[in-house]
């Protein structure tokens, strides 16, 4: 196929005195220059000379060089020619720069496998004519690796121009051209994979593609392997082929570990000198002196080794394992010490390296896994057999991981030492992502043993990796949220450093769940900020909106509720529940339903914020208590009730709890006790701003029901300005009626705190259309519900007396305040809003 960006690159680079098309065997140089000189040969003079090692005496390569031009036309005549192949007498020299000086038109000389001029004194000559022939003469060399002319001058003159490897590769387009040539159509993916393979080598593209055309030919290895021991270690000495065959064993050469493979001291020149002469060594990336075989020659050398001999690789693996181990390489180290079938050495790596979150830890754990493959640990060491452990969890599920740390804990012992930190640490981690897949919450214990074995080993100065610091940490803080210390979990989460490398996707989750934290704590700025960074991290990975962690999304939801932009949060919980169906938690899903149904109560949509809460409240999955009381809370708020989780808010002393029992307490007409409770929570210094700012709410309120309405401005005032910093505003556009007409009347309040966007702003407390059912700001009591339900049945007054043994009187009070709750004057009204609220289900009814 004809590379034509190659021929033009060529034909601008023959006007230069010299140019040099350098690179590996096979990988099309000859093919190219011959192409092109094809194409010029009608216009143009090229003398092409293909050389071979005797040619490189003086006598002999100046004779042939004579002849190539004559055989071309060029007018040479010099006489006499070399008498013998030792030298060139320098007048010879002197008249061929002096003729081509002279030549009507330009000659170009092309020197085919060049590398093959290894005599100084030839390259010398070649450097005298090429400057004296009056810019006639235009070299064009071809070969393995640089001539031994003096480049530097021509660079600086900028007389040489250079076709090198990365110039010879065959591109993406190129590769799928000579596929194509073959009859081969394969998808862009799998071409991109194969040019990677291959790194764009000719030879190597070809074979692969005789592989694919014709597979039962013989195999490419063998032809590759047969080729390279014609073409290229034929021209090595015995010592520097068993080089490139040791040093194959490894996917990235450094100069200390060839040194420890092949026992030669020169190994980093000699690397050098190798990638100079274009054997097939590329640089590592970012490694300074580091050298990485082309895939494809790397698997034909690794054959060459199987083949000729095989009792070097257990001992090549074992080597290359202890040298990464040495260099704290772990990830390198293990698969090396598995392939020399040292399952105890491996564990060790894994353990006293601290690589066992590489077994646990998504993404990459399944391919570490996969790494140790069927290896069958005998246990016989506490690393081997915490290693076994980690590999059960997977396998055989937590029991068969339970089994296994026993047996590292008895094979460890009570000694002084314990084994070293390193050891307890891991044996801690793998009971703790044991923990962890048993479900919420993890016992206290086995948190408190990975935390303190995670402070031993930072305490003796281990170098802890990144992902472990992260597991730790996370799960620190996930047991303390559990618990209900938001700021326990705060603290937690912000003192886990973030560090580059293979923590990112731990690193996403943290700043998520801290966002979260923040968000339910109502530091809503805080929170946003938290959760871009968190959004940062999860782009730099490549991750996919819908992989994200969801409780990005969730924080954003929930601060976008508080602040009453309902349609950016809409959108941001539409995304976390996309993404929470990808893998969520207990604590992220209720927070989203909480965030949800607030939603769909702003909307009037009372059916669906029910059904939300209760999903969350009764799922089979255990729930924090606290957890439970915001949601038992929240569905009391959206039907008008209190009665549900007291239970739970009377045994468990929270926040929450405090605040359910205090709505209790107000829905059942004691408001004297609802401010006590709520107020308790407000002056709460230690309590979350979000909790604080409904604790005064509720004690408002309470204050509102017993007419103290100067005092009632006073809670609304102290809310207000705890919620101001933040921009709180879901408590206050969601007020109860009373606590509503109290805002609008305060004209200088709402002045003072603009940021509700009250005065001249986008949001407003008007009194609620007839045909927008809104949610009961005020619950009904028991009493309340039991009389709506006689009201459904169409008794009178006198009926429903005698029905609930009560006096008349009693019957209209609560009837008037039924009517009143539900902003309607008539009891037929009463029976249709009850009816749109979902309060005359038998579950509300009951309720």
């Amino acid at each position: 196929m004809r590379r034509s960006r190659l021929l033009a690159q060529l034909s601008s680079a023959v006007t230069n005195p010299l140019t040099l098309v350098v690179g590996p065997a096979g990988s099309g140089k000859s093919t190219l220059v011959a192409d092109w000189a094809g194409a010029i040969s009608a216009t143009s003079t090229v003398a092409w000379l293909s050389l071979e090692p005797e040619d490189s005496q003086p006598g002999v390569f100046w004779s042939y060089v004579l002849a190539g031009l004559a055989r071309a036309g060029v007018a040479v005549t010099v006489d006499p020619a070399p008498d013998r192949p030792d030298g060139v007498p320098r007048s010879l020299l002197v008249r061929l720069a002096v003729e081509l000086a002279a030549a009507p038109a330009p000659v170009v000389l092309v020197l085919d496998d060049a590398h093959e001029l290894v005599e100084p004194s030839v390259t010398t000559a070649l450097d005298f004519v090429i400057q004296h022939a009056g810019g006639r003469l235009s070299v064009v060399v071809i070969g393995r690796h640089d001539p031994l002319l003096p480049l530097h001058r021509y660079r600086v003159a900028g007389s040489v121009s250079e076709i090198r490897y990365p110039d010879l590769a065959f591109t993406v387009a190129e590769t799928d051209a000579l596929l194509s040539a073959h009859g081969l159509h394969l998808p862009p993916d799998d071409v991109e994979a194969l040019v990677g393979e291959t790194k764009g080598w000719a030879t190597g593209l070809r074979l692969e593609a005789r592989k694919r055309a014709a597979p039962n030919d013989c195999p490419p290895s063998s032809v590759l392997l047969d080729y390279l021991r014609a073409e290229v270690f034929g021209h090595h000495r015995p010592a520097e082929h068993e080089f490139l065959v040791k040093t194959a064993i490894v996917d990235e050469i450094r100069p200390g570990l060839a040194v420890a493979l092949t026992g030669r001291r020169d190994a980093r020149a000699l690397l050098d000198r190798l990638a100079a002469e274009n054997m097939f060594l590329t640089p590592s990336l970012g490694v300074a002196t580091s050298y990485q075989y082309f895939p494809i020659v790397r698997r034909a050398l690794l054959t060459e080794l199987d083949r000729s001999r095989p009792e070097w690789t257990a001992h090549l693996h074992r080597t290359a394992a202890e040298w990464y181990a040495t260099h704290r390489r772990p990830a390198d180290a293990i698969p090396h010490a598995l392939a020399a079938g040292d399952g105890e050495l491996a564990s060790a790596m894994v353990v006293h390296g601290l690589a066992i979150g590489r077994l646990l830890i998504e993404p990459g754990a399944a391919e570490h896994r996969r790494t140790f493959g069927g290896t069958g640990l005998e246990a016989a060491t506490p690393e081997s057999a915490v290693v076994a452990a980690a590999l059960a969890l997977h396998r055989g599920g937590p029991d068969a991981c339970a089994e296994q740390l026993l047996r590292a804990g008895e094979l460890t012992g009570d000694g002084p030492d314990g084994h070293g930190a390193a050891l307890r640490l891991t044996i801690a981690v793998v009971a703790l992502a044991r923990a962890q897949a048993c479900g919420p919450p993890v016992h206290a214990d086995v948190v408190a043993a990975a935390g303190d074995a995670l402070a031993a080993a930072v305490a003796e100065r281990l170098p802890v990796p990144a992902e472990l610091l992260a597991m730790v940490g996370l799960a620190v803080a996930d047991h303390s949220l559990w618990r209900g210390d938001t700021a326990g979990a705060q603290q937690a989460l912000s003192s886990i450093v973030e560090q580059p490398g293979r923590s990112g996707a731990l690193e996403a989750k943290r700043l998520g769940r801290l966002a979260l934290v923040e968000a339910l704590c109502g530091q809503l700025r805080r929170a946003t900020e938290t959760a871009r960074r968190a959004q940062r991290v999860a782009d730099r990975l490549g991750t996919v909106t819908d992989r994200m962690p969801p409780e990005i999304s969730t924080a954003l939801a929930w601060v976008r509720t508080e602040e009453y932009d309902l349609r950016s949060a809409r959108a941001h919980a539409d995304r976390a529940g996309t993404q929470l169906g990808q893998g969520g938690d207990t604590i992220t899903a209720g927070l989203l339903a909480l965030a949800r149904a607030r939603i769909y109560r702003a909307r009037g949509e009372v059916s669906r914020a029910t059904a939300a809460l209760t999903l969350a409240r009764t799922q089979e999955a255990p729930t924090p208590t606290w957890l439970t009381q915001l949601l038992c809370r929240a569905e009391a708020d959206v039907q008008g009730h209190a009665e549900r989780g007291i239970a739970t808010a009377e045994t468990i002393p929270t926040v929450h709890g405090t605040l359910l029992r205090a709505a209790e307490a107000l829905a059942g007409g004691d408001a004297r006790t609802a401010r006590s409770l709520a107020v308790r929570t407000g002056e709460l210094r230690d309590a979350p701003l979000a909790a604080r700012v409904d604790g005064w709410m509720v004690a408002a309120a309470a204050d509102a029901v017993d007419a103290r309405y100067e005092r009632a401005r006073t809670s609304l005032e102290r809310a207000l300005t705890l919620a101001a910093p933040e921009h709180i505003r879901r408590p206050f556009l969601e007020a109860p009626v009373l606590l509503r007409r109290i805002l609008r009347r305060e004209g200088a309040l709402l002045a003072h705190h603009d940021w509700l966007g009250l005065v001249g702003g986008g949001h407003a407390l008007p009194d609620p259309a007839p045909d927008a059912p809104l949610a009961v700001l005020e619950p009904l009591t028991a009493r309340e519900t039991e009389v709506l339900s006689h009201l459904t049945a169409l008794l009178t007054t006198e009926e429903i007396a005698q029905a609930m043994f009560v006096s008349v009187n009693t019957v209209k009070t609560h009837v008037r305040s039924i009517l009143r709750k539900l902003r309607v004057k008539r009891r037929h009204e009463a029976i249709r809003r009850a009816g749109e609220l979902g309060l005359l289900t038998p579950a509300g009814l009951a309720n």
